[in-house]
């Protein structure tokens, strides 16, 4: 918004600032406390990868880990059940009709992690 009117972004097709204009409402930065951060926490591993993620919460903070990484990684809360990290992309968990977390889908670029489906276990960590 500039002065109170919807900011015009250039087109993607034209490159001029005349064909796409954006309106909305900004999103509040999300904390999350511990406690609701510990629901996402819990193994996620996949076979068909041989990949195991493990997530923890950390200082308020919910954090990835995988056996092939040095460091582990900071999840940063979007919105309710995303997250992203710079380094994998963007994590959506999945919730079943109980609203507990059932799944986890990692959306790295135009690459699409699914756990939760056939070959995926999730395991520990979920109430």
């Amino acid at each position: 918004m500039r002065n109170g009117r919807p900011a015009r972004l250039p087109s993607p097709v034209t490159g001029s600032g005349d064909g796409i204009f954006l309106t909305g409402t900004k999103i509040d930065e999300l904390h999350l406390n511990d406690a609701v951060l510990a629901a996402y926490a819990g193994a996620y591993s996949s076979t068909e990868l041989n990949a195991t993620y493990k997530l923890s919460v950390e200082n308020g903070i919910l954090v990835l880990r995988n056996n092939n990484w040095n460091s582990p990684l900071k999840l940063n809360p979007l919105v309710r059940d995303e997250f992203e990290s710079g380094d994998i992309g963007t994590l959506v968990f999945q919730r079943d009709a109980d609203g507990r977390i059932s799944g986890l889908s990692v959306f790295a670029g135009r690459i699409r992690i699914c756990a939760g489906t056939p070959g995926w276990n999730l395991r520990g960590g979920v109430p």
